[in-house]
């Protein structure tokens, strides 16, 4: 243990004078890409930042009771069957909890002169109040600052404020009032469209991802309303959310949406740092030290083997004109495909980051992560869970009136619906077809033909989880299946569903029932809610 720490000693002495030249030519280099990219959020005014409603507030939270969640049964699986429900009720009743709670509508909903609110924390410990920094809430750029190893931990403060609202959700829905917990999970919605709009890949996807399960629990307490006997949401409660998702409406709004522009910046740092100026320039001995830095995060062992593999590297790597224009290159190529059709045929080929050598364009494949790889998907299922929640709420209005479901999706336009929206990921668009989403009622209707002898059967759903174990349910004809293609592009009458679909495989993607409330009723019926 005593060697192990004077080992560390050394090597740490090492690296402070391997970091000497970093330090040194950091300066005004350094802080012009970060003042850069912090000015793309001058736009947004004081009084429209929902950062500076929502940090303090999280920051006095307290912590949920101990065990509560664990990564099999999550804040939005927990119900009141739990036994950790009474003390998690408890603390969401605990006025840190609640005035975080109110600062997320506030954040969410309150307008300023009739603009929205952006979430416009700044990049860096200087350009954020000490307050935040203090909570750990801010976005940690190291010593010296660079754009390329941002730490963004106020997430872990977001994640803290999501898992107290899917709490909150629950016990709202327990208690009888499943409009205001719909309502609730649209402010959380919310949140995550404002993260989208940050300008590094890793917010932006944590936006996403915090949208889409915002979404997907939705429905979660919809179904868990619809199937309770004694349903308390009614058509009206229903439509009014779905005119809220329709894509006209001012609650995503796509199209305002660009590809983040921080790994742009964060390559020009890296390039301005490290190379010399003029064109032809080779990597200087920074670039070294630099590469270690961000490859490893900066940890001492890891890095002293690190600089010696980078040194190496520098050797062979591009010249500052290369590496610019292919800095250049990558941004352009996720920009132009953020732009494109879900179906244009471009998507399928490689991405540029991908095509080049990762040696000799080290500095552009270190800031172009598998964030950026992601987020074009992730705003496809975001689409398709918005979509695709319309149509599921629609139908279970018509039956709330009628008693019996639609035969087909056309019957619940316009009243439910206004317009059915195309499957975001259906390859029929290109054809002629209507790419609709699949629907069916099992035993009744849209159901596969049947042999002469064969009698209609419940449906069998096999769910493929991304962290948990996969498991199957069956599902009668009380309830009816709607779901996506998903990435394969085929209808496949969800035999085989994901709850994830930001890579390829064979099967479909499930609207409804959604996957949490499946998920939920699996982990009941095998006695582990208890």
């Amino acid at each position: 243990m005593v060697l192990l720490h004077r080992r560390v000693g050394r090597i740490g002495v090492l690296i402070a004078s391997l970091t000497a030249t970093v330090i040194c030519t950091s300066g005004a280099l350094a802080q012009s890409a970060i003042t850069q990219v912090n000015a793309l959020y001058s736009t947004i005014t004081e009084a429209n930042r929902s950062d500076t409603v929502l940090l303090p507030a999280i920051a006095k939270m307290t912590p949920p009771p101990a065990g509560a969640f664990t990564d099999q049964i999550g804040a939005s699986i927990i119900n009141e069957q739990s036994s950790s429900w009474p003390a998690l009720t408890a603390w969401a009743g605990e006025p840190e909890q609640i005035a975080a709670l109110e600062a997320l509508r506030n954040a969410t909903t309150e307008k300023a002169r009739g603009v929205s609110r952006a979430f416009g924390l700044r990049y860096g410990a200087s350009e954020t109040s000490p307050e935040n920094v203090s909570s750990g809430l801010f976005v940690e750029l190291g010593d010296p600052p660079l754009l390329g190893r941002a730490d963004f931990l106020y997430l872990n403060g977001i994640s803290k404020l999501r898992d107290l609202t899917n709490i909150e959700a629950t016990r709202l829905l327990v208690e009888g009032e499943p409009a205001k917990s719909l309502d609730l999970m649209l402010n959380l919605a919310s949140l995550g469209r404002q993260l989208m709009d940050r300008e590094f890949p890793a917010e932006a996807a944590y936006g996403y991802q915090l949208s889409i399960d915002a979404i997907r629990r939705m429905r979660d307490i919809v179904y868990v309303d619809f199937v309770s006997g004694q349903p308390k949401l009614s058509p009206v409660d229903l439509v009014k959310v779905i005119r809220t998702l329709e894509p006209k409406s001012d609650f995503m709004r796509f199209d305002r949406l660009g590809f983040p522009r921080g790994p742009e910046y964060a390559s020009k740092q890296i390039i301005d740092q490290t190379f010399g100026p003029n064109p032809g320039d080779k990597p200087t001995e920074a670039f070294a030290t630099m590469v270690a830095q961000l490859s490893t995060g900066g940890h001492p062992l890891r890095m002293f083997g690190e600089v010696a593999h980078a040194r190496a590297a520098a050797q062979s790597h591009a010249d500052r004109y290369d590496s610019d224009d292919y800095a250049k290159r990558a941004q352009d190529d996720f920009s132009l495909r953020w732009r494109l059709s879900n179906n244009d045929a471009q998507l399928l080929q490689a991405l540029f980051v991908d095509s080049i050598d990762p040696t000799r364009f080290a500095v552009v494949r270190l800031v172009y992560n598998e964030h950026a790889r992601k987020l074009r998907e992730l705003r496809q299922m975001l689409e398709t869970e918005l979509v695709g929640t319309q149509i599921a709420l629609g139908i279970v209005s018509f039956h709330l009136q009628n008693n019996s479901y639609p035969r087909s999706l056309a019957a619940i336009r316009p009243k439910y619906v206004q317009e059915i929206a195309n499957d975001p990921f259906s390859r029929e668009a290109s054809t002629g077809a209507q790419p609709w989403f699949g629907y069916f009622v099992p035993k009744l209707i849209n159901v596969r033909d049947l042999g002469v002898r064969e009698e209609a059967q419940p449906h069998t759903i096999n769910v493929v989880m991304q962290s948990q174990q996969n498991f199957s349910l069956l599902i009668d004809s009380d309830q009816f299946v709607l779901y996506s293609t998903g990435p394969d592009g085929k209808l496949d009458r969800a035999h085989n569903v994901r709850e994830d679909a930001t890579e390829n495989f064979p099967g479909d993607y499930l609207v409804w029932p959604s996957v949490t409330s499946l998920y939920r009723r699996h982990l009941q019926e095998s006695g582990l809610i208890k």
